[in-house]
């Protein structure tokens, strides 16, 4: 048989240097076992990374991807019915074969313990959805840009407002806000919470009817094409930069159409006076090639 030991960037290495297999390390020190982490330790122990703690943990966004990542977990792989089958499965294998492995009891206890005080963890992020602009009452508004705002629970990742879906902007873990163009009189909102499928989370909407006092404010000659880079000496980093010349009006791109670049906005973009938007081929290509340049 090959002999491996625990090398660098946690591989496993033959006897003739190449690499078999990755090692689980460092997994809660074996789950369960006496070196183990205690079962209703905090998510964020033994975090002491500056950048990790400070700038990512203690970013709103970050923090609540961090929760979300770990309520999935939680509630699909780590489900006993999912995990139980695998864990019998394993220990059966390894007794066939001779090898003195421990009784898996301890082990399933210990992910039943651990599973139940993470869930109780998450339900201190947990939030009811709703509308909190002016108290989730209707009000009006002489400017046709407003910001939303509202809470909503962990499984939600995007805000569709009239069925248009929004990025919400995080302001706390809880707590987000979207910026909304609104049409002259009353527009009636039905606010519905997304999960990163693209489903509307069960029980997670709210109304709220907002009245723009002013008048209909047409883009024509105010939303204009600004910038575009057709031809450049990076693959794939074309450029469409189009900017909002009005000084007192907002525009939304959602179902607009950039001709001759085959692109419709399907999802809501919200120019404020003054804002530009950028349309590129490739995020990606568009960040290497001109990062904060533009």
């Amino acid at each position: 048989g090959y002999g491996y030991a625990r090398g660098k960037n946690g591989y496993a290495y033959k006897a003739d240097g190449l690499p078999w297999k990755m090692l689980l390390w460092d997994f809660d020190f074996g789950l369960g076992t006496p070196d183990s982490h205690p079962w209703d330790i905090s998510l964020f122990n033994e975090i002491s990374d500056p950048v990790i703690s400070n700038k990512f943990l203690q970013c709103a966004p970050f923090r609540r991807s961090f929760l979300q990542a770990s309520k999935e977990y939680i509630v699909g792989p780590m489900l006993f019915s999912e995990i139980e089958p695998a864990i019998d499965a394993r220990y059966a294998a390894l007794c066939a074969e001779g090898v003195g492995a421990y009784g898996p009891s301890a082990l399933k206890q210990w992910i039943a313990l651990r599973r139940n005080n993470v869930l109780t963890q998450l339900s201190e992020y947990e939030a009811v959805f709703a509308i909190t602009s002016n108290g989730g009452g209707n009000f009006s508004t002489n400017r046709n840009l407003v910001l939303l705002r509202g809470a909503a629970p962990l499984d939600v990742r995007y805000i569709a407002i009239n069925g248009v879906r929004y990025t919400p902007e995080w302001m706390t873990v809880t707590n987000w806000q979207v910026s909304l163009s609104l049409g002259a009189g009353a527009n009636s909102l039905t606010v519905q919470g997304v999960d990163r499928n693209g489903d509307a989370v069960a029980g997670a909407s709210d109304t709220i009817t907002i009245t723009f006092t002013g008048g209909a404010v047409s883009p024509v000659g105010q939303l204009v094409i600004n910038e575009i880079m057709y031809n450049p000496t990076n693959d794939s980093a074309e450029f469409v930069e189009i900017c909002n010349r009005s000084t007192n009006a907002a525009f939304d791109l959602y179902d607009f159409r950039l001709q001759g670049a085959d692109l419709t906005f399907t999802q809501s973009v919200v120019l404020a006076p003054g804002g530009y938007a950028i349309a590129a081929e490739l995020p990606a290509a568009f960040a290497a090639a001109y990062g904060d340049k533009i």
